[in-house]
C-alpha cells in the first residue's frame, strides 16, 4: 500500500530526528531500537536518546524497557527518553508498558509548510555556523545564554547545549545558522534534510527579540533555503502548548502526525 504525501512527509520529519540523534553520537543497538549518546553531554536531555524502535520485534516489553534502562544507566544518563510512533497499533503493548513503569509521555506534532509563506521581516539574515570557527560559537553560546534552553527536564547550561550543537554540526547531516537583524546576533536555528524537506530544529530567539516577528522570518528564510535546494516543504516538531506550535501554526503549516517521547528521571 503506498505512504499518503503526509505519511511521507512525516517520515521524513522522523527521519530528521533519526540524524539529528545520530549526528556526532555514538549509536549503538539496543535490540530493534537504537541508543545515541554524546558522553560530554549524557547529563543534558538531548545527550542521549533511545530511538528508531521496531516495537513488532520486541516480544517482551518489560524485560526490553527493563535492558534500556540498565543500559541508560550504565552510561550516566539520569533521564530515559524513547520515541515511539503516534498511537500506532503495532506499538500499543510498548506504550501500556512504558505508562505502567512511570513513564511521562508527551506528543509532538509533526507540522509542515507546502506554500510560501509571508515574505522576512526586512533585515534578518543567516549566518552559516562552522564547527571551525570559535568566535562565530561564542556568539552562538551568547545568545543562547540569554535566550535560555528549554524548561524543566530539557533544560540545559547555555555552554553544554552549545558545544553539543557545534558537536552535531561537524557531521554533515545538520547545519546550523546564527540568525541577525541588522547584523546583530539575534538567534539561532540547525537544518537537517530527507528526502524532499527540510528540517527546521531548535529555532531559539534571544529574549530581547521576541515579539520582533523574528521567528516567523526564520521560517520564511528556510522556506527559500529548501526552494533554492529543490526541496518540496519544510517542517518540524513540536510539543503541544509551546511555543513552537504557536509559531509553526502561526506561519500557516499544517499538522501531519506526530510522535511521542516517554521520559522517566531514574
Amino acid at each position: 500500500m503506498s505512504c499518503s504525501p503526509n505519511d511521507e512527509m512525516l517520515q521524513d520529519l522522523i527521519e530528521t530526528d533519526r540524524k539529528f540523534f545520530s549526528a556526532g553520537a555514538h549509536n549503538q543497538p539496543i535490540g530493534p531500537a537504537v541508543v545515541s549518546f554524546v558522553p560530554e553531554a549524557i547529563d543534558l536531555a538531548a545527550g542521549c536518546v533511545i530511538h528508531s524502535v521496531d516495537a513488532t520485534q520486541i516480544e517482551h516489553p518489560r524485560s526490553w524497557v527493563t535492558q534500556v534502562e540498565s543500559v541508560v544507566k550504565d552510561l550516566g544518563a539520569s533521564l530515559v527518553r524513547i520515541y515511539l510512533g503516534d498511537h500506532l497499533n503495532e506499538e500499543r503493548h510498548l506504550c501500556e508498558e512504558l505508562i505502567r513503569g512511570g513513564y511521562t509521555p508527551r506528543r509532538e506534532q509533526a507540522f509542515v509548510l507546502t506554500n510560501a509563506p509571508e515574505p522576512p521581516r526586512p533585515g534578518v539574515s543567516f549566518l552559516p555556523m562552522d564547527p571551525s570557527d570559535d568566535q562565530m560559537w561564542v556568539r552562538a553560546n551568547e545568545v543562547h545564554r540569554v535566550g535560555g534552553i528549554g524548561s524543566g527536564i530539557y533544560a540545559a547550561p547555555s555552554d553544554k547545549w552549545t558545544a553539543l550543537m557545534r558537536t552535531r554540526c561537524a557531521h554533515e547531516d545538520m547545519d546550523a545558522f546564527l540568525v541577525t537583524l541588522n547584523g546583530e546576533a539575534c538567534g539561532t536555528v540547525a537544518t537537517l534534510r530527507a528526502g524532499g524537506l527540510l528540517r527546521s530544529k531548535n529555532v531559539l530567539v534571544d529574549k530581547r527579540f521576541r515579539r520582533h516577528d523574528i521567528g516567523r522570518s526564520v521560517l520564511s528564510l528556510l522556506w527559500t533555503m529548501a526552494m533554492g535546494e529543490g526541496l518540496s516543504c519544510i517542517g518540524a516538531f513540536a510539543a503541544a502548548t509551546t511555543p513552537g506550535t504557536h509559531l509553526y501554526r502561526g506561519a500557516g503549516f499544517s499538522e501531519v502526525g506526530g510522535q511521542v517521547e516517554y521520559s522517566l528521571t531514574r
